[in-house]
């Protein structure tokens, strides 16, 4: 979530101010301007959660994002518990989600990134839900890299979907 990232940017801005005092003002500038950025991130994620029609996500994937929806007050249901080797989830388990997605009316389900999405494939196909990406800015494919994506713009990317998974109070 955006304020562990806070924290990492001040405790590293931190650190390179010591290790570089002759730069101390220039690092302390750019430290500054991030952290605005990561506040302002943070407020907007607060305000589409606070807006939201509901607030459980279901993730048919691994589940990498326990701090971010415990920060946001989100609940969620995922196939897989943090980052578990499974490769293949129990009827069970796809069985409950389809319920959960079809009860609650829950209009779209996560996978994150370098998924195989086909658990996220079964679900959607079996409850009309919309497939959306949940980066967990752990990992970027080479693509990514080469586009010069950066930990915001996945997060403005996450918060995109999460608005429409959550929807507005006002629909």
């Amino acid at each position: 979530a955006p304020d562990n990232a806070l924290e990492i940017t001040r405790a590293i801005g931190a650190a390179l101010c010591e290790l570089l005092p002759e730069n101390a003002d220039e690092i302390a500038a750019r430290v500054d301007a991030y952290t605005g950025e990561l506040e302002a991130l943070d407020a907007h994620i607060s305000e589409i959660v606070s807006n939201a029609q509901r607030n459980t996500l279901i993730f048919a994937d691994r589940f990498p994002m326990r701090y971010f929806t415990q920060h946001y007050g989100l609940s969620y249901f995922a196939a897989f518990p943090g980052c578990a080797s499974n490769t293949e989830p129990s009827a069970a388990v796809v069985t409950f989600l389809i319920d959960k997605v079809n009860q609650e009316g829950i209009p779209a389900v996560f996978y994150t990134e370098f998924s195989n999405q086909k658990m996220a494939d079964t679900i959607c196909e079996a409850t009309g839900a919309q497939k959306l990406r949940m980066h967990s800015c752990h990992n970027v494919s080479q693509a990514d890299f080469d586009r010069g994506v950066s930990y915001l713009s996945l997060m403005y990317e996450n918060a995109q979907a999460l608005e429409k998974a959550l929807g507005s109070a006002a629909e």
